[in-house]
């Protein structure tokens, strides 16, 4: 961050002027575009991180300054500053999943789990004590199946909350109370096909592109300062389901633009006849 490029105008919290245009890790799809048999339905568990995700944050002269009120030991950033400041972020979450197939074409799924999300900006690290929650749900709709030659494609749209809590920098001198919730939406068009090597191995490579928007609100709980923003952000990934036994399957995915995202778990079918999940 470079201060000569900064226009002193009072002062605000760091976290508030940074997360509000925070672009955050995108979702993991988890799945290929291969449908359920219908009336079944798959329930799974799924480790989700972002590594070194890079965040440029553009320094506007909006926002609410907190001015001589800033509780003393709170990190703070000049109001109505411009210039670039450059970050990078990191977190873990584990989710589980449930996913419904009701109709031949269509998939119902809601998830929830817990994890945590660490902001570091120039010499600023910012993370909490307590897990924060995730929440979500969504729906596939499968657009065509998948032939001898021609893989299943389908669409995947869904939104999700996940709320943190900051309590600590290594830059206060005392415990800081921000509140950050992420209220994501994303539309995929993924597809995937299957390959029998033999009645042992199977498998099933997917790909796509999301379209993920993040708003962000962040609330710092000692004054009555808020923050919001969105961020659109495009996304290629690619995945590898690999079928074991007759309903249980492995599956792992990753995409790498604006650092490394991941995701890896079990699923595990229920209902129906019993095929490789």
């Amino acid at each position: 961050m470079r201060m000569s490029r900064l226009r002193l105008q009072g002062q605000m919290s760091l976290l508030a002027m940074l997360l509000s245009n925070a672009p955050v890790g995108a979702a993991v799809i988890g799945s290929s575009a291969r449908h359920l048999e219908q009336g079944s339905w798959r329930a799974s568990v799924q480790y989700q991180g972002v590594q070194k995700e890079d965040l440029e944050f553009d320094v506007g002269s909006s926002g609410t300054c907190a001015g001589n009120t800033v509780p003393a030991g709170t990190v703070t950033f000049p109001c109505g500053a411009t210039g670039t400041v450059e970050a990078t972020g990191s977190g873990e979450s584990v989710i589980a999943k449930l996913e419904l197939q009701p109709y031949e074409r269509m998939q119902y799924y809601v998830s929830g789990g817990a994890g945590n999300y660490r902001l570091k900006a120039s010499t600023l690290t910012a993370a909490g004590d307590n897990l924060g929650f995730i929440l979500g749900g969504g729906v596939k709709a499968l657009v065509m199946s998948e032939s001898l030659v021609t893989p299943a494609i389908a669409i995947d749209a869904g939104v999700s909350l996940e709320s943190y809590r900051f309590s600590r920098s290594n830059s206060a001198r005392a415990s800081i109370a921000e509140r950050l919730e992420l209220l994501r939406t994303y539309v995929a068009v993924e597809g995937s096909k299957r390959f029998d090597f033999d009645e042992n191995i199977t498998l099933e490579p997917y790909g796509g592109v999301k379209w993920l928007r993040t708003r962000a609100t962040i609330k710092d709980l000692n004054s009555t300062d808020r923050q919001s923003g969105n961020q659109d952000t495009v996304s290629p990934f690619v995945g590898l389901s690999l079928p074991v036994f007759g309903r249980e399957g492995f599956f792992a995915e990753a995409s790498f633009v604006n650092g490394i995202h991941y995701g890896f778990g079990l699923n595990i079918a229920f209902g129906g006849k019993e095929k490789k999940a």
